[in-house]
């Protein structure tokens, strides 16, 4: 089972909320010896009659937290009272080319990609939709409080990125559009007050308000780790910038002095929230290499740092022949990981996405024609893995029909990209003895190809049946 979503109780902290692919949402209780306990579960597929994969679960901050806003993957909000009753709907967005309400009943439905409780104003539910267009459920009444709403001068124009209430007020909201702007809304009178941006880079990956400095908010962006700070009555340029980097404590109990490159994963922002409990200066920071560390905004250091790991599915590992506690692993997330078993820590991280050739961000024909793949910010997907002889190598096989070969002892890009196959490269295999300077790969084409480290094929395999398993002798 694949987690889609993760939501700590605003009222318990012991209590938190978890959705998975396979159409569960689960209440798990923290036990005192750092084991879960399961305390409450709800089968949204049996309880809405519908294939729906739980994308987002939000925890209710008024009325005593019973209730739980899930938004299903296509378009539909649905409420869980967890302790007392089952998942009841709320609303389905879909496309219209007629009236405002109609896209309420026709067309195909609209991704949500966001749920935010108002933490003043009790059972109120924002949601932003991947058309650009942002709605208010009010959940006492069981009724939309306002129809769908755009940007005056972009309508449609920019999914949703984010949004976050005011946490003073709550008669006020942030929403971050992809294309970079940030728009502050009177939600009550649905009118925007101002619009921030759009900045140079790359749209805005994570948003959130300072809680210390009222009327300040932070935005960041997935190419670089530097935060810009702004004020609601300034609009034109942020008020200050902010690097996330540092001096600090790794989660290996190492110190370090510096973030990696921003144009790797480790330097990249995946998403931020501020630390609660009142007037905090800190928040939690992930990045697109599973990391996630504890910022100090005032003191502007970067106090504490978790290790990498992969963010997504693992598809394949292989330890080294030469060293027994060297262990490779290759995932969805387009990451190849070298551990240290023993200690389970990581030593290194390699980049499909930072091949010297070309850029991957995208996904293959393949998986394109199955629907089964979307586009990674992480680089190519990965799917196996495999040390050469001498344990100074590694071959990793990708859904491009590419081979990476990276370095062991180097870090961070790869060293040579082998075009081998037309569709995804399943598996990939180095030569051994007298072959050792040969690599032997099966794709979904149904082609096996034993090529030199160069990239120019030795002899090529047809199989009618499809691709089979690859070993070198």
């Amino acid at each position: 089972k694949v987690i889609t979503s993760l939501a700590w109780s605003p009222v318990d902290e012991e209590l938190f909320v978890v959705s998975c692919s396979d159409g569960s949402v689960v209440v798990w209780m923290l036990q005192a010896d750092g084991g879960v306990k399961r305390m409450y579960s709800v089968d949204t597929y049996a309880q809405t009659d519908r294939q729906l994969v739980p994308i987002e679960v939000s925890w209710d901050l008024t009325r005593g937290s019973e209730a739980i806003a899930i938004a299903g993957s296509e378009g539909l909000v649905y409420m869980w009272e967890f302790r007392s009753s089952g998942v009841r709907e709320c609303y389905s967005l879909k496309e219209s080319s007629s009236s405002m309400m109609g896209r309420l009943a026709n067309g195909r439905p609209i991704q949500v990609t966001g749920l935010r409780w108002n933490p003043k104003q009790s059972g109120s539910l924002l949601a932003g939709h991947a058309d650009g267009s942002w709605i208010l459920w009010d959940d006492e009444s069981h009724k939309l409080w306002c129809k769908p709403r755009f940007r005056a001068q972009a309508k449609g124009a920019a999914p949703v990125y984010d949004l976050q209430w005011d946490p003073l007020g709550g008669a006020h909201a942030l929403v971050a559009y992809e294309g970079g702007s940030v728009v502050l809304w009177d939600v009550e009178n649905q009118a925007e007050v101002t619009t921030f941006g759009p900045t140079a880079g790359h749209g805005v990956s994570a948003l959130a308000w300072l809680a210390f400095a009222p009327g300040n908010f932070a935005t960041l962006n997935c190419t670089n780790s530097v935060a810009k700070i702004w004020n609601v009555s300034q609009r034109s340029t942020p008020l200050d910038h902010a690097r996330l980097a540092g001096k600090g404590l790794s989660g290996s109990g190492q110190v370090w002095t510096e973030l990696p490159s921003a144009q790797t994963e480790s330097g990249q922002v995946r998403g931020l929230v501020s630390i609660p409990g009142g007037p905090s200066t800190k928040a939690l920071v992930s990045f697109l290499d599973g990391s996630v560390c504890v910022y100090d905004w005032q003191q502007r250091r970067m106090e504490w740092r978790t290790g990498a790991a992969h963010t997504e599915t693992v598809f394949d590992c292989a330890y080294s022949p030469v060293d027994p506690d060297l262990l490779a692993t290759v995932s969805y997330d387009g990451s190849l990981l070298l551990w240290h078993a023993p200690s389970m820590s990581i030593l290194k991280v390699f980049h499909s996405s930072e091949s010297p050739d070309r850029k991957f961000h995208y996904v293959a024909w393949y998986a394109d024609q199955r629907n089964q793949l979307s586009n990674s910010n992480f680089g190519c997907i990965l799917y196996s893995v495999s040390w050469s002889e001498d344990g100074t190598q590694l071959a990793a096989s990708s859904v491009s029909g590419c081979v990476f070969l990276f370095e062991a002892l180097a870090s961070g890009q790869a060293s040579r990209l082998l075009d081998l196959h037309k569709g995804p490269c399943l598996t990939v295999k180095h030569g051994k003895g007298a072959s050792a300077d040969l690599l032997a790969s099966a794709g979904a084409d149904g082609q096996a190809v034993v090529s030199t480290r160069d990239g120019e094929p030795v002899e090529r395999f047809k199989d009618e049946f499809g691709p089979l398993p690859v070993r070198c002798s």
